[in-house]
């Protein structure tokens, strides 16, 4: 089941000027905590979760497909082996050249059209860009990160949880999520089998603002639980996968 907001899409072009202005607002109004303290959380359960997967990230090459301003990628960077970001928005991928990450990090692309070759990557993940783009394309935009993927390598997808009545009030006001459509996880998962992945699971983030922040230790015990704010599907691409989706097309972008 999906949640809409608003009509008017954001104009990521223009938005990149102001874009933590007009998120941290709201996100410490109902959290407590800079929206850069949220980034940090969801690098560092990257980490953990590939850990736990048997993967050590310490060796992996990923990629952040609709990387935006690169501040994701930024806070991964040195702690895995190598780390690229792919971003459509001109404004947002200028913004993120401005990082001073080593040259060639940060590429223009998109997830239906990604600027690399079949089994680059360890890990590909994306962060927020599934409510912010048609439900039609999905699949395909899995299947082509997929693509890009190593057999046996893990696809992660962080979301807004729209069952947390928190999450759904800030994206309400958010000028970044203007006419989006919120997606459970077990839509996502769906999405996911139909791309040709496997081992679909999904994990719950972000249950306690900082006025309990006391309760924190307690997450890692709530991650099946479907009300935190956040929550991301993680699915492997099987050994014997083959992804055919056409490869980058500059002129798609």
């Amino acid at each position: 089941m999906a949640e809409r907001a608003r009509t008017a899409p954001a104009d990521f072009d223009e938005i990149h000027y102001h874009y933590e202005e007009s998120i941290d607002p709201l996100v410490q109004s109902v959290g407590g905590e800079p929206h850069d303290y949220y980034l940090q959380l969801k690098a560092n359960e990257l980490l953990a979760h590939l850990g736990r997967l048997g993967a050590d990230p310490s060796r992996a090459r990923a990629l952040d497909v609709g990387c935006g301003t690169g501040r994701f990628v930024e806070l991964l960077h040195g702690r895995l082996r190598e780390i690229k970001g792919v971003e459509p928005s001109r404004g947002m991928l200028e913004a993120a050249l401005r990082r001073g990450l080593p040259e060639g990090t940060f590429l223009r692309g998109h997830a239906e059209s990604v600027p690399f070759a079949d089994g680059a990557f360890d890990a590909v993940f994306s962060s927020c860009i599934f409510h912010h783009t048609p439900a039609a394309s999905h699949v395909r935009m899995a299947s082509e990160m997929a693509r890009t993927l190593k057999p046996g390598g893990w696809l992660f997808a962080f979301e807004h949880n729209p069952l947390n009545p928190l999450t759904r009030w800030i994206v309400s006001r958010c000028a970044v999520d203007v006419g989006v459509t919120l997606h459970r996880g077990g839509r996502l998962e769906r999405v996911f089998r139909d791309a040709g992945l496997s081992r679909v699971h999904t994990r719950y983030i972000v249950f306690f603002p900082s006025l309990l922040k006391a309760l924190r230790p307690l997450e890692p015990f709530l991650h099946s639980v479907p009300l935190g704010g956040q929550y991301y599907v993680c699915a492997q691409k099987a050994a014997q996968a083959r992804f055919r989706t056409p490869f980058f097309d500059p002129g798609a972008v």
